[in-house]
C-alpha cells in the first residue's frame, strides 16, 4: 500500500477529516508512537512492509519510554503532529486499524503479541 493511499483509507474512516498534510502529519506520528512500543527488531520487521515514507516513523524511536495507555498514546501523537487531542484520537485509532490491514497477518499477529493491551485493542477496530 502506497502511502497516499495509506493516509486516504484513514481519512475516510475519520468524519472530520484534517487536510491532507495534517493527516499524513497524524499518521506519522501515529507510526511512531506505535514504534516506541516495540522492539528495534519488530520495529524493523514491522517496517520492512510499509512503503519507504512509512518506514521512518516506525523505527526512529523503537525501544523508547513506551505509553502507558491509550490515552497517553493518544496524547503523544497530538504532540507529535502538532494536532488537537481530538483530531488525534481519531486519527491514532484509524491509522492503527488501517496499519493491521496493510500488513501481513502474521506480522499483525506478531506486533499485536509484542505491544501493550490497548494498542493491540486499538488495532483489532
Amino acid at each position: 500500500m502506497q502511502p497516499d493511499e495509506f493516509v486516504s483509507r484513514v481519512q475516510q474512516q475519520i468524519h472530520e477529516p484534517l487536510d491532507r498534510q495534517q493527516g499524513e502529519a497524524a499518521v506519522q506520528a501515529s507510526l511512531q508512537v506505535l514504534g516506541q512500543t516495540l522492539s528495534s527488531h519488530q520495529a524493523r520487521n514491522l517496517a520492512a512492509q510499509l512503503p519507504a515514507e512509512l518506514k521512518e516513523p516506525v523505527t526512529r524511536q523503537a525501544e523508547a519510554e513506551a505509553p502507558a495507555d491509550a490515552e497517553e498514546f493518544r496524547q503523544r501523537v497530538a504532540e507529535t503532529a502538532g494536532i488537537s487531542p481530538a483530531a488525534a484520537h481519531a486519527y491514532a485509532d484509524a491509522a492503527l486499524t488501517v496499519l493491521a490491514q496493510a500488513v501481513s497477518e502474521g506480522e499483525a499477529v506478531d506486533v499485536a503479541l509484542q505491544v501493550p493491551p490497548f494498542v493491540s485493542e486499538l488495532m483489532a477496530r
